[in-house]
């Protein structure tokens, strides 16, 4: 049906006509929404932060001190800082229930530590306001994931989920 085969609004056919009209401007939206969810996206993607590389020996050393947390036994965290370089610093633990303490040094770009199995995988209030405190990540080190609290003191990303196989961990 054209416009043409119209002799007037009150004609039977004009609905037909207006919800070819309504399909077309609900297509028109869709396309819309798709493409601004699109946009939306490679900015958000754009936007995401740069994290430094934690060298995989040095995360598989401190997955395996914390493997006894992980499985229950204790509730010690582990940590240690990479440097400037990018080179992980030796790990440490103060031997406290759920928290310890780590030397931040002048330099260093990141923070990693472990949590335990009774605590929530992701960083803490506390992660986040070290990360923020001293300007550099916070990184979580759970048995399934890692995690990062950002140093704007709010952001909290999902580096990954983990897995420790044949002695090697994988982050994905």
């Amino acid at each position: 049906m054209t416009f043409g085969d119209l002799q007037s609004p009150g004609d039977r056919r004009y609905p037909a006509v207006m919800m070819s009209s309504k399909k077309e401007n609900e297509m028109n939206w869709l396309r819309l929404t798709v493409l601004t969810m699109l946009l939306m996206a490679v900015a958000a993607f754009a936007e995401a932060p740069s994290l430094p590389t934690i060298p995989s020996p040095a995360l598989e050393q401190l997955y395996l001190k914390a493997t006894r947390t992980y499985m229950g036994y204790g509730m010690d965290e582990f940590s240690m800082t990479l440097d400037a370089n990018g080179n992980a610093r030796p790990i440490s633990t103060s031997h406290e229930v759920a928290k310890d303490h780590v030397w931040v040094f002048s330099g260093d770009i990141a923070i990693v530590h472990t949590h335990p199995r009774d605590c929530d995988p992701r960083p803490s209030p506390g992660d986040s306001k070290t990360a923020k405190q001293f300007g550099i990540p916070n990184f979580v080190l759970s048995q399934f994931a890692l995690w990062a609290a950002l140093p704007d003191g709010k952001t909290i990303v999902k580096v990954g989920n983990v897995t420790f196989k044949h002695g090697h961990i994988v982050v994905q």
